[in-house]
């Protein structure tokens, strides 16, 4: 692509950033061996909010490269489908601290909020 009609470059490097941090806030790491990551882009999976206390989980294969979403209780009609974007058996802290890092929200999920 050219540049548009002003002369300036078809994408700059606000437009590289914005992408970044979209596509690296909507991966998620589906490698079987924690000591390394393999991430996916999953458009079903995207849409989904976090919770600290999810009510699905990614399931990896560990001999092919699929996923799975897997419920992990009754999900009543109606309630949203949540994913925990950080490993569930962190502290309190530790999950708000990557959730504020990693993808620039203060947790308020029920779990965080229990006293």
């Amino acid at each position: 692509l050219g540049p548009d009609m002003n002369g300036n470059p078809p994408y700059d490097f606000q437009w590289y950033r914005e992408l970044w941090t979209r596509v690296a806030a909507n991966t998620f790491n589906i490698s079987p061996d924690p000591s390394y990551e393999v991430c996916a882009l999953l458009g079903t999976a995207s849409y989904f909010n976090h919770s600290c206390d999810p009510n699905c989980a990614l399931v990896v294969s560990p001999t092919s490269p699929k996923v799975a979403i897997k419920t992990l209780r009754d999900i009543p009609i109606g309630q949203p489908l949540t994913l925990s974007y950080v490993p569930p058996d962190l502290s309190k802290a530790e999950r708000r601290e990557q959730l504020l890092q990693g993808y620039n929200f203060h947790c308020t999920c029920t779990r965080c909020m229990c006293l």
